[in-house]
């Protein structure tokens, strides 16, 4: 998946009319402020704030993610949202900076975004496989790196860690997920699992004409399907 750029915000006000008269007609209105409506909404602990204060540090927006700090494995995907509430944004870059199981640190930029509007959400691919990280120095380990977005000479958006766990569990899935802000995230598990099926089906009742004939029965078993049922 490449770059997703979408509208996440609804802007709406309130007008409330006075009728009077006979016949009954508008006489005066009362116009309220503008109101912003988020998809996805806001923690409960930032519910007492306003839009731009629940997501944003200094004048850096944060990303639309449940944790700074984030475990992976290296072929994981990875996306991290970022919502725009300030001007129109050009060059936006994504900046990483991995360091090696040497302890090198290595910085360098995996892609530029055209342009990023004012209130508009990007959804950027920031796994290690996405951002082709491992085709600088091959020969090393990754054991961690940063991610952040980079525009008119200033940092714009906070940071985003993942500690890189190169070790092969038993069974690692990667299963993909929509958090509360209404953004994509992906976690890994390891473990063991058991396999089983489960038979679903529906059934009808026959009605048979003439004399009732004890083979063909009564009842007949429709859209029979066997299910794959996993426990991890």
């Amino acid at each position: 998946m490449g770059i997703v750029k979408s509208k996440c915000i609804k802007q709406f006000y309130l007008r409330a009319t006075e009728l009077s008269g006979e016949p009954q007609g508008p006489r005066t209105s009362v116009v309220t402020d503008l109101f912003f409506a988020v998809y996805g909404g806001l923690p409960k602990n930032l519910q007492n704030l306003s839009f731009g204060e629940s997501i944003s540090v200094n004048e850096s927006v944060c990303f639309l993610c449940t944790t700074q700090d984030k475990k992976v494995i290296p072929d994981q995907p990875n996306w991290l949202s970022w919502f725009n509430l300030n001007e129109t944004y050009t060059e936006v870059k994504v900046e990483v900076e991995v360091v090696y199981s040497d302890g090198m640190p290595f910085s360098f930029t995996a892609y530029s975004i055209v342009e990023i509007k004012q209130f508009e959400k990007v959804i950027i691919p920031v796994g290690l496989v996405q951002i082709n990280a491992n085709t600088y120095y091959p020969e090393l380990d990754i054991v961690s790196y940063k991610v952040w977005l980079h525009a008119e000479g200033k940092k714009i958006s906070n940071i985003i860690r993942f500690f890189v766990d190169d070790i092969l569990h038993q069974y690692q899935r990667v299963f993909l997920f929509q958090n509360s802000l209404g953004s994509p995230e992906t976690l890994f598990t390891s473990g063991k699992k058991a396999i089983s099926y489960e038979i679903e089906k529906s059934n009808a009742i026959i009605s048979q004409a003439g004399t009732f004939d004890l083979k063909k029965g009564e009842n007949i078993d429709l859209d029979i399907v066997l299910e794959n049922k996993e426990k991890i």
